[in-house]
């Protein structure tokens, strides 16, 4: 169960990055 919360987070983090990214982009 580990592995996957750790998967979880990386997904969550990767998500984060690119909303921030298009937001810069779109600002």
């Amino acid at each position: 169960m580990g592995g996957f919360i750790h998967i979880l987070l990386v997904i969550a983090i990767v998500v984060v990055l690119i909303q921030v990214i298009q937001g810069r982009r779109r600002s």
